[in-house]
């Protein structure tokens, strides 16, 4: 092999490595792979709603799991079989930033909306199972949120609409403290009602 082709593979391999490595493609790890499952062990979901603000001036909720950090952005809703009707996936940056989205081991066929810091979606792309290429936001965005295909379309939510979020967290069904939460709920609800 000549000098010159040589010195041209080099060039070209470190460049998609400076790529992958900087958060180029911040989907992938930085080990370079996506090859790792998602944690099996019960953890509490943040449930976020997510109204869209149609052009009928309906508000239509999407129950939304909320991802933060990095390790939670990377394994997004990659291998889950099915997405409720209802249900969705958003992504919380720091700051407004252009974000970029593929689909490598994600069986669902997903719609993107992104959504501008404030609160209204920039642009809306269907995302095919397993398709490797990379969507990006058209203008920096602040939140990222993804439902079935279709859903937006059915929702009669497009490009433009306003967005409110509402934060509230879902403690998980076993846990120890969601179950005594319950309870003192129920004592004080029939504590108050009196003989």
């Amino acid at each position: 092999m000549n000098k010159y082709i040589r010195l041209k593979i080099i060039t070209i391999l470190t460049l998609v490595a400076v790529g992958f490595f900087s958060g180029v493609y911040p989907e992938v790890s930085k080990s370079g792979t996506n090859e790792k499952e998602p944690s099996t062990h019960p953890q509490e979901k943040t449930i976020w709603t997510v109204y869209f603000k149609n052009a009928a001036g309906v508000e239509v909720p999407l129950y939304c799991e909320v991802v933060i950090t990095d390790e939670e952005k990377r394994v997004g809703l990659m291998n889950r079989d099915s997405l409720e009707e209802n249900q969705g996936m958003i992504f919380v940056y720091p700051e407004p930033q252009i974000l970029n989205f593929w689909m490598q081991h994600t069986k669902i066929p997903l719609t993107i909306a992104f959504i501008a810091e404030k609160n209204y979606i920039i642009s809306l792309h269907p995302m095919k199972p397993f398709d490797q290429t990379v969507i990006y936001s058209d203008n920096p965005a602040l939140y990222a949120v993804e439902a079935n295909v279709g859903w937006f379309r059915k929702n009669l939510v497009s490009i433009h609409d306003k967005v409110r979020i509402v934060k509230f967290k879902e403690e998980k069904k076993d846990s120890p403290n969601a179950t005594e939460a319950k309870r003192k709920m129920l004592k004080e609800k029939y504590h108050r009602r009196g003989p």
